[in-house]
C-alpha cells in the first residue's frame, strides 16, 4: 500500500469508531516500531506535561 492511500484511509476514518481488528492491527505495528532516543525524549516531555495537568486538576 503505498503512502497516498495511506493517507486517504487515515482520513476517512478521522472521527469514526474503529473496529476491534483496526485498534489491535494499529496497537501491534506500534509496539513493534523503533524509535530514536529523541523521540522517546519528546514523548516522555510531552506525557510529563499530560501527567502534572491531570494532578493539578485533582
Amino acid at each position: 500500500m503505498n503512502e497516498f492511500t495511506k493517507k486517504k484511509i487515515s482520513k476517512t476514518m478521522t472521527g469514526r469508531k474503529k473496529s476491534a481488528t483496526h485498534k489491535k492491527h494499529i496497537s501491534q505495528s506500534l509496539k513493534d516500531r523503533k524509535l530514536t532516543n529523541e523521540h522517546k525524549e519528546n514523548i516522555s516531555k510531552s506525557m510529563k506535561l499530560v501527567y502534572k495537568k491531570k494532578k493539578d486538576v485533582h
